[in-house]
């Protein structure tokens, strides 16, 4: 009896800490006081894993506690984890993946959109999203299989990089047709930080969608060039 109990510790401090470090979504994990914040959720989170769940259904389980026991907007991106590929399937109501207003997506991965409806494997963003270079200011690339709706708060954010013998390169966002759809419905704001030294008349593309914008355009566009561009 001793060992088990002393194994359901150890899962229920594993457990936890995953929730405070990876999911976290009203932000206590700094809080010494709020360390057991979620602990209420691990008993059935816990007898899920043992059931051999599958990760669909686990990343299912926590969005409703997110949206229904919490009462939150909820954000799929942060939900589920990062990974080298998302893969989200709905086959019921509402978008495949929500970014919330204070929500962000930006990351250089593959989100895979599966689903019965067209808002099924639509990405529907309120808040920020854009790729990821990382450090290195090489670019990233952060792909959507499926659909992308830029809502009229959002911001897409992208950082183009052009520093001879330092950092060349250029962060994209490839909304493609690969489970249906690959259409981009644009709003909100662009906003480009270049980092260096450009050529006037270069041009980089940022944003590509297999099946077009949907007649659609930014509502405002913001460019931050932090050195002055070349003759």
């Amino acid at each position: 009896m001793s060992d088990h109990k002393d194994r359901a510790r150890r899962y229920h401090h594993a457990i936890r800490e995953i929730l405070l470090r990876d999911w976290d979504p009203i932000g206590v994990a700094d809080a010494p006081e709020a360390q057991d914040e979620y602990d209420s959720y691990i008993p059935g989170i816990y007898g899920r894993l043992i059931r051999r769940i599958s990760e669909q259904e686990l990343f299912d389980h926590l969005w409703q506690i997110e949206t229904e026991h919490m009462g939150l907007f909820g954000n799929r991106g942060k939900t589920v984890s990062n990974g080298a590929s998302i893969k989200v399937s709905n086959h019921g109501g509402g978008f495949g993946v929500t970014v919330g207003l204070s929500g962000t997506l930006i990351c250089s991965e593959t989100l895979t959109l599966n689903g019965s409806t067209s808002g099924n494997i639509t990405a529907d963003v309120f808040g920020t999203l854009g790729a990821f270079g990382g450090s290195s200011g090489a670019g990233g690339t952060l792909t959507i299989q499926g659909n992308l709706q830029l809502e009229r708060d959002a911001n897409t954010v992208f950082g183009v990089t052009n520093i001879p013998g330092v950092a060349q390169g250029h962060d994209e966002v490839h909304v493609l047709q690969t489970t249906g759809g690959g259409v981009a419905t644009l709003g909100g704001r662009i906003s480009v930080t270049m980092d260096g030294t450009f050529t006037p008349g270069t041009s980089f593309l940022l944003l590509h969608a297999d099946a077009g914008l949907n007649h659609t355009t930014f509502r405002s566009e913001s460019i931050n060039v932090k050195q002055v561009t070349g003759p």
